[in-house]
């Protein structure tokens, strides 16, 4: 293991411990997992092991629990010398090459890392757009906020605490992080970062407003330090309301921005009327919220036409218009959404006027297809994917599990016939099974289920049988793909702006699949096997691409109790 390895952990960990300090095995996957290092990433299938091969960095030590049944592992971190770097004076600002995948934004302490300013700037508004960089140069900004990429200084997240939450003082909480994380992406991909040349850095709001109702900005710089992330979050603005360089819906959360660009009326009416208009199809789960398939279609859809600038806007701002990548149901022309301008006291700049399409049997509608065409022409759909290869897994490339993530933050989307059985070595792990079936709040079942991702992590014989038993039904599968390609179906995630295939999973001998395996492509060319989701969630981020024609995911194989799951779940 190298010593920039070792002082990229030792860095993430002294935030939270100081040297000669121990803390649980548990926490230090925590703080490992929240600052973007898993065992898999760093090429071990264990965090124990990683841990042993680093001894200048941690001590391991156990305790046997007070019932006598196990024992506890602690890591003692040990002090540890930081080389120390000359001072360079400021670089330019340059686009650095993208990272490879986004993973929560988290701040590790650094005593070199530049800090923010002591004294937060004046607010102020941020350059004028007419003064932004090339686009080009944007483009080659970071796609991600990982802390190997974009140092978030502890000061940094205290002023941000100060402007957004008013608690001067307060770290900021990983929920907190990962929201700025997706402002960030989310004006990245559509080039939105705003230049300030006077501090030699980019800028982003966030969707969140503060008490007074103002815009919180958040500016990035290089980085002077030879080593470590080349760029920080260097000051952070308030803005005043009005001063604002981008529309709300271009810089919230991709599940609210059709709500943020214009007023829709009653959701259920809405979905309903786009569900007459285009051919037919099951847009619900059976016995789960209506229209639950179309309304995370059509929201999705719109975010990705804002991240590419799709949206049709009239000069005179008289309409605007999107492609709802559907056809019509008449002679399977396109059909679009087609918008008027809301009223000065709305909340949103645009109000829903009708479905249209070239065929359209309404004479307003026709009316309203004359006017987008022959102002602006049809706008174009979203697109996913630039190559035919990128629909398709290659099955003889290696699947290397991301098991830490799937045990520990997702163990609620495992089977809870496979849970009860392996957890049965481990009577925590049992007594919080128990819990979990025997209460009707969701909210606990979520902290129990936290409780029980701990648990798993921790007791080296239940991760390890959990991860063999997920290794060879995923060895299973990949045999299946081999002598037919269409079991391996293709997703995109708009937040992450990433394709992906998508698995099934099954445990049971009938070979029915119980869950879904998420691979991203790496730039080795192997996989990673990411996530796992519920049918209901994989089924929706499938439709986003096109309608599925699998023989495993399909509306017909997911039953009613399936439809629990959140299907604006963006993990």
């Amino acid at each position: 293991m190298t010593d920039e390895v070792k002082n990229q952990v030792y860095q993430i960990l002294v935030e939270e411990c100081p040297p000669g300090g121990s803390i649980p095995m548990t926490r230090v996957g925590e703080i490992l997992r929240e600052g973007g290092v898993t065992p898999q990433s760093l090429g071990y299938g264990k965090l124990k092991k990683m841990l042993e091969d680093m001894p200048d960095v941690v001590k391991l030590s156990s305790k046997t629990t007070e019932s006598g049944l196990g024992q506890v592992w602690y890591a003692t971190l040990q002090p540890r010398k930081s080389k120390k770097k000359k001072n360079k004076a400021p670089a330019p600002v340059q686009a650095p090459a993208p990272a490879e995948s986004p993973a929560p934004a988290q701040a590790p302490a650094s005593a070199e890392a530049p800090a923010a300013a002591e004294t937060p700037a004046p607010a102020e508004a941020p350059a004028p757009a007419e003064t932004s960089a090339p686009v080009e140069a944007v483009e080659e900004l970071l796609a991600t906020m990982d802390r190997d990429e974009i140092f978030f200084p502890v000061a940094a997240q205290k002023h941000v605490s100060a402007f957004l939450l008013n608690q001067p003082e307060a770290a900021l909480s990983r929920e907190l992080l990962e929201e700025i994380q997706e402002n960030y992406l989310a004006c990245r991909s559509r080039n939105g970062l705003v230049p300030d040349a006077a501090h030699n850095s980019y800028g982003f709001p966030l969707e969140r407003r503060n008490a007074a109702g103002n815009l919180v900005w958040i500016y990035i710089s290089r980085s002077t330090r030879e080593d470590g992330a080349p760029w920080y979050v260097s000051f952070i603005k308030e803005e005043a309301e009005g001063e604002s360089l981008e529309p709300a819906y271009k810089t919230c959360r991709p599940s609210a921005a059709l709500r943020k660009f214009a007023y829709l009326g009653n959701g259920e009416a809405f979905l309903r009327d786009l569900a007459e208009h285009v051919q037919e199809e099951e847009w619900s789960f059976e016995g789960g919220k209506p229209y639950a398939i179309l309304h995370r279609y059509i929201t999705y859809t719109f975010y990705r036409l804002v991240c590419q600038d799709k949206i049709c806007i009239a000069d005179d701002g008289s309409f605007a218009a999107f492609n709802t990548g559907l056809q019509s149901r008449r002679l399977g022309e396109d059909v679009f959404a087609y918008f008027t301008p809301s009223g000065d006291n709305e909340r949103s700049p645009w109000r829903f006027s009708c479905f249209c399409s070239t065929d359209s049997g309404d004479q307003g509608e026709r009316w309203c297809y004359k006017k987008m065409f022959s102002t602006k022409g049809e706008p174009e759909p979203a697109t996913y994917f630039t190559h035919m290869s990128d629909l398709l897994l290659d099955p003889d490339c290696n699947v290397q599990l991301s098991s830490d993530h799937i045990f520990h933050d997702n163990c609620n989307r495992l089977p809870m016939d496979l849970l009860k059985k392996e957890c049965s070595i481990n009577p925590e792990a049992m007594e919080l099974l128990e819990q979990i079936e025997a209460t009707g709040s969701e909210r606990q079942r979520e902290s129990l289920f936290e409780r029980l991702g701990d648990v798993i992590c921790n007791d080296f014989d239940l991760y390890a049988l959990l991860n063999e038993r997920l290794d060879s039904a995923l060895k299973r599968t990949l045999k299946r793909v081999r002598r037919n390609w269409k079991l391996a179906v293709p997703c995109f995630f708009p937040t992450r702006n990433v394709m992906s295939m998508m698995l099934p999973i099954a445990f049971k001998p009938t070979g029915d699949p119980e869950l879904v395996l998420v691979c991203e492509r790496t730039r080795s060319g192997d996989y990673l096997g990411q996530t796992i989701l519920a049918l209901p969630m994989a089924y929706v981020d499938a439709r986003l691409l096109c309608r599925p024609g699998s023989e495993w995911l399909n509306t017909q194989r997911i039953l009613r109790s399936d439809d629990d799951w959140d299907l604006d779940d963006e993990d």
